[in-house]
């Protein structure tokens, strides 16, 4: 058995050659090092069993904290390289792509892709970069916002006369595949009023489609016809979410817990935010910006480990204006960020970096990894088993009480964005909330 001593230098020696074979460190990983290396050194005077123990916990706790959440910005230009042959060309307010290998075109092998704020146009090619001028074939993508920020989206597959539809095509039923209309345009306009039988089937079923309501620990299904028909004065849609006075009362009281209906209505706010903001930079300095995206809680909760078939289904329907690129977000976008609400009981946000699969958890109580595993299993599922890492992000606020999970959650995506505020406590979140979420 070695001696004590000899354990201590073959230790050092151990830690030394790992880091240098297994990571790059440099300025601040250095100190963080050397510290490490001076605090096993000065073990010599322990017990054999506390070394071991410091030895295993400083050295699981360096490696964590080594890889930050969000890359410094000299390595946003190394990230991009990996869209260069996608993005053609940044414009003013727009940029063009292109995507090839498809099985689903009738001919050729590759589409164009113009991207603008709250708009996608997908066609074989475009004449030129005039982006309301376009003429012929595409599949449009578009989405606008009413007076509660509440979506209407727009699906469109037909014929374009300068921007406009015209020709054949048909229009999609939001942001689903049905087809709710399809038939010749006009400038814009359906020719023919004649809308899809679907739409008469949906209308016969709605009698029979059943709501499960959630009030406190009952639950309550009633009639979707009976629902419309109620008029309830303490209940209205803001970002694309039913807002009630239970959920403005937990603004207000400083110490109730977030529901979906809050956080996933921020998660829109914050989207619709960095959608604009990404189209309002320069073109030069856009090729490096990172891009990212917030999926609302309710997509991850509608997941199950083990159903890799079903929690695909569920991630495309989200994503189904990318169906022409195959579903390949990491085109798009440079983040994936997830609202995680486990057991219903706990908030936190997985950031997913679409570069190198690294999976960082920002989470107000800090567990240990494996109370994350379940959520990389399931991610796996969709990015086909690429999540290798897990990485505990050293950049979180820590919640003092049972209740601000949600807050803090929110200030965590805040702050990722990168959208300004000043927002840093859950005090301040919630007015914030409050002056979004209130009935006008």
């Amino acid at each position: 058995m070695l001696e004590k001593d000899q354990f201590i230098q073959v230790t050092l020696l151990l830690i030394v050659i790992v880091s240098y074979l297994g990571h790059k460190i440099h300025g601040e990983q250095q100190n963080q090092l050397k510290k490490l290396i001076q605090k096993v050194a000065q073990s010599c005077s322990q017990d054999y069993d506390d070394v071991i123990t410091q030895i295993s916990e400083n050295i699981q706790g360096f490696f964590q904290d080594k890889v930050p959440p969000l890359l410094p910005q000299q390595q946003k230009q190394k990230e991009k390289k990996s869209q260069s042959n996608f993005i053609i060309r940044h414009y003013e307010k727009f940029f063009i792509a292109q995507y090839s290998n498809q099985t689903n075109l009738k001919s050729e092998n590759s589409v164009q892709i113009k991207c603008q704020t709250n708009e996608i146009l997908y066609a074989k090619k475009f004449i030129d970069n005039n982006s309301d001028s376009f003429t012929g074939e595409g599949f449009q993508y578009k989405v606008t916002y009413d007076n509660n920020l509440n979506p209407n989206y727009e699906l469109y597959e037909g014929q374009f006369l300068n921007g406009l539809k015209h020709g054949i095509g048909k229009l999609y039923g939001q942001k689903s595949e049905n087809v709710y209309y399809e038939g010749e345009w006009k400038n814009d306009k359906m020719v023919s009023q004649r809308k899809e039988k679907f739409q008469t089937d949906q209308l016969e079923r709605q009698s029979l489609i059943k709501f499960i309501i959630r009030d406190g620990d009952q639950i309550v299904s009633q009639n979707k016809r009976q629902i419309e028909k109620r008029k309830r004065v303490d209940d209205w849609i803001k970002y694309n979410q039913q807002i009630s006075e239970h959920d403005i009362d937990r603004l207000q009281s400083k110490s109730k817990w977030f529901t979906s209906s809050i956080i996933d209505s921020f998660a829109l706010y914050l989207n619709i935010k960095m959608e604009e903001k990404y189209f309002q930079i320069d073109p030069n300095e856009r090729r490096q910006a990172l891009r990212q995206v917030f999926i609302p809680s309710q997509i991850f909760t509608s997941m199950q480990n083990e159903k890799k078939d079903g929690n695909q289904e569920i991630f495309q329907k989200h994503f189904l204006e990318y169906k022409i690129i195959e579903y390949k977000i990491e085109k798009i976008f440079d983040r994936v960020n997830f609202i995680v609400n486990r057991n219903n009981a706990h908030w936190f946000l997985i950031q997913l970096n679409l570069r190198n699969y690294e999976m960082v958890v920002m989470d107000s109580l800090k567990n240990k990894h494996q109370y994350y595993n379940f959520a990389k299993d399931i991610l796996n599922q969709i990015f086909d088993n690429k999540i290798k890492r897990i990485t505990l992000s050293n950049q979180c606020h820590v919640q003092k009480n049972g209740n601000d999970c949600g807050p803090y959650t929110c200030i965590h995506m805040l702050e990722i964005s990168e959208i300004q505020s000043k927002l840093r406590n859950p005090s301040e979140m919630r007015d914030f909330l409050l002056s979004k979420l209130k009935q006008d």
